[in-house]
């Protein structure tokens, strides 16, 4: 199984199958890229005596094992289920972005009690039983959605999958987030890609893309989201690093605060867009800075942001901004009905 990946990875790299090279990658990357511990661990059969043996790996682990064809994974990206497209973009931010855009419409978190994730991955260890949708219960009524059982650890290990069916190496990280009462940290998963190649991106909370910030608006009709999910919730640490603290040598990854938490999620409402947020540019464009500066935004950022939304309203309502959020919110209604998800 393992020499299976191994190869998988060769020939998409040797015929050219995706615009991106091996070449390109440090060798620390490339451990990401095809780690035989998903598959295989040493154990001992008897004193002095250590082997290498094919494990399935147990109930806590299953989701980040890629158990099966390698082609599986590359096949659900070349052509998704739902809507038979392809995610492989002309880059690799561009196939991360589609692929995020696929979680938030479609991948659902734990629902929460009665669910056992326990029982669940026992019964679903394998890839294919991740990429296809299950039958769920959650408060009284039964749902059939793509799951994902451990919520962001099991998110991480998912979109690590994915991504290395198409060579692109995902390293999953351990985060501290401070909770709501600012009494103690939790800690997530969230995922680091492209962290030796320069131009990194961070996902601090792999949750975020599937369970927050989902109603957001495309700039114009009939674009691909994807990559404003990408540039919104794959942080640029030039950019957002002073949102959380790098844990160096310690187990955990990074740290963040509360207070920096929202202050980034107040700054994403604006930014992405969030519909929540389109209709205050039908009012009046200094009430909108003075929200957006309590929000977190400079001035500077206020003011440019104020016209890039009325631009996006305009397009939608081909040049009339009450008919553009008209549209955006039948775009959002359509989203809903589509998805069965309600932010």
């Amino acid at each position: 199984m393992y020499f299976a990946h191994v190869a998988h990875v060769i020939y998409l790299d040797t015929k050219n199958i995706v615009p991106w090279k091996l070449n390109d990658y440090s060798e620390n990357e490339l451990r990401y890229l095809v780690p035989s511990s998903n598959i295989m661990s040493m154990i001992k059969l008897r004193e002095g005596e250590d082997v290498y043996a094919n494990h399935r790996p147990g109930q806590e682990d299953a989701s980040r094992a890629i158990l099966g064809s390698p082609r599986v994974p590359y096949n659900f990206l070349k052509n998704e289920p739902e809507k038979g497209a392809n995610s492989i973009g002309n880059n690799q931010a561009e196939t991360i972005g589609n692929l995020s855009a696929w979680l938030a419409d479609y991948l659902y978190h734990n629902p929460g009690p009665p669910f056992s994730y326990q029982s669940y991955m026992r019964e679903n260890p394998y890839l294919t039983d991740r990429l296809r949708r299950q039958t769920v219960s959650t408060q009284g009524e039964e749902i059939n959605v793509y799951l994902s059982p451990r919520g962001c650890w099991s998110a991480s290990d998912l979109i690590a999958d994915l991504l290395r069916s198409v060579n692109i190496p995902i390293q999953k990280v351990t985060n501290r987030l401070e909770t709501v009462g600012r009494d103690r940290f939790a800690q997530h998963s969230g995922i680091i890609y492209n962290w030796q190649g320069g131009g990194g991106r961070y996902l601090l909370h792999t949750d975020s893309l599937f369970t927050e910030s989902l109603n957001f608006i495309p700039a114009s009709p009939g674009e691909n989201p994807g990559m404003q999910i990408f540039n919104h919730n794959w942080l640029d640490p030039t950019k957002y690093g002073n949102f959380f603290t790098y844990l160096h040598g310690e187990e955990d990854f990074s740290a963040a605060p509360w207070d920096g938490i929202e202050n980034y999620k107040s700054r994403a409402r604006h930014l992405l867009p969030l519909k929540s947020i389109l209709p205050m540019i039908l009012g009046n464009r200094d009430d909108y800075v003075a929200l957006a500066l309590e929000q977190g935004l400079t001035r500077t950022e206020a003011l440019s942001n104020y016209d890039r939304l009325e631009a996006i309203l305009l397009a939608h309502g081909d040049g009339n901004k009450v008919r553009g959020m008209e549209r955006v919110n039948q775009f959002y209604d359509q989203w809903v009905e589509r998805t069965g998800k309600i932010q």
